[in-house]
């Protein structure tokens, strides 16, 4: 909001500025007009052509600043102001010719010659005007053209000239800060919609990662304890036992359901590259952060996949890439993305201090995702997911998934 009223006001200081030219013009010609009547009188016919002149002129003027206010200024329009002010002119030296006392207008007059038209216009229009002035008061009045004479009136010009520089320093000074306030905003504006977009991808991805790691983690855990249950109750407990198979449908159900949701909240990376692209732009981020060494390697011929397929296998990186900076201490790491004929093999290496396959260790190494979830994930995808590890012998994770044509 403050940049608009700064806007405006460059503005304003541009109508202002104007319309203080435009009241010294319409009083330079009311004031001459006053002191020539009252030198020869009112009413005479010659007093009565001097009045209508002088209001034609002031209702030219004043219609003149009425139009360029609404179409813009008049050096947009250089055509008109150079109509504007060539009738103006016109109408002035009518004016002049009756009473050299109009004289006082050439201020007002020169300062609308310069508000109206370009600076190069402008300045010659006003030597043209001050040469026919020095004409009209020697030789076309009969009298000699003397030196006193030419220099009065060429400083006279030089001086409207200077007003007019000064005139168009303003104007441009005026230009130059609107456009720059203009490019402010304009940026501005582009800025907003970037963080808007951004804040509406890091909710997105917020919501993605809390449904997982909160409802669909929950339903998991769910799921494996009335699995676990089932087994322990007694033949005659049929009633009790129907009710848990019921309980575990329902939970995977809304464990698909969930997982859906997360689906379809789909990272912006696959939306904007390809899948290659995107999980060497999550490496490259990932090394940065860990400082472990990290090489991605892509083989065979890239095929399209399914979004869901892109998105588990991005997340499969994602996720053991922040497994390996948790759990594994490693120095290097390296993902392989490898497209075949029928099949897609993502193979994920670690030389960490590795854990033994036996232990509780392959069920608790992750977190977040988990390897229960990914598995999960990736059966989704009528895939496969192992692990490969040797205490001190770092880890492998290698997840498969077949080639179907892309939705």
């Amino acid at each position: 909001m403050n940049h608009h009223k700064s806007e405006a006001g460059v503005r304003d200081v541009w109508v202002k500025m104007g319309w203080i030219w435009s009241l010294i013009f319409v009083l330079a010609v009311l004031v001459s007009t006053r002191f020539h009547l009252q030198s020869i009188g009112f009413p005479s016919s010659q007093s009565t052509s001097v009045v209508w002149i002088a209001f034609f002129l002031i209702f030219w003027h004043l219609g003149a600043m009425a139009l360029f206010s609404r179409i813009g200024n008049a050096r947009q329009y250089p055509r008109l102001g150079i109509l504007y002010t060539a009738v103006l002119i016109i109408l002035w030296f009518l004016l002049v010719q009756t009473n050299a006392i109009f004289y006082l207008v050439l201020f007002g007059l020169f300062s609308q010659i310069f508000w109206m038209l370009a600076l190069k216009s402008a300045a010659g229009m006003t030597i043209a005007t001050t040469l026919f002035m020095i004409y009209q008061q020697t030789i076309g009045s009969g009298e000699p053209l003397t030196w006193e004479i030419v220099v009065v009136y060429l400083l006279f010009a030089g001086g409207s000239i200077g007003l007019g520089f000064w005139i168009n320093a303003i104007i441009n000074q005026s230009n130059e800060r609107k456009l720059l306030i203009n490019q402010l905003q304009s940026t501005q504006a582009d800025l907003a919609k970037v963080e808007h977009k951004a804040g509406i991808l890091a909710e997105r991805q917020r919501l993605a990662h809390d449904i997982h790691d909160t409802l669909a983690q929950g339903f998991i855990t769910i799921i494996m304890q009335l699995e676990t249950a089932v087994p322990l109750l007694s033949e005659t407990n049929k009633e009790a036992t129907k009710h848990i198979l019921r309980a575990k449908q329902a939970a995977r159900d809304n464990l698909a359901q969930a997982r859906r949701v997360v689906q379809d909240l789909r990272p912006q990376s696959l939306e904007e590259t390809t899948l290659p692209e995107a999980i060497k732009q999550v490496a490259a981020k990932w090394e940065r952060q860990s400082r472990v060494e990290t090489a991605v390697i892509i083989t065979g011929h890239i095929q399209p996949l399914s979004a869901k397929v892109e998105t588990t296998l991005l997340r499969v990186a994602q996720e053991s890439l922040t497994n390996i900076s948790k759990h594994a201490r490693a120095n290097k790491a390296s993902i392989t993305l490898s497209y075949t004929n029928d099949t897609i093999m993502l193979d994920i290496q670690d030389d960490g201090i590795g854990y033994c396959a036996n232990n509780n260790q392959q069920e608790n190494h992750s977190s977040g995702y988990g390897l229960v979830a990914m598995r999960e994930r990736v059966k989704q995808q009528n895939g496969t997911l192992s692990i490969e590890s040797e205490q001190d012998e770092g880890t492998t994770l290698i997840a498969h998934i077949p080639i179907l044509p892309k939705n």
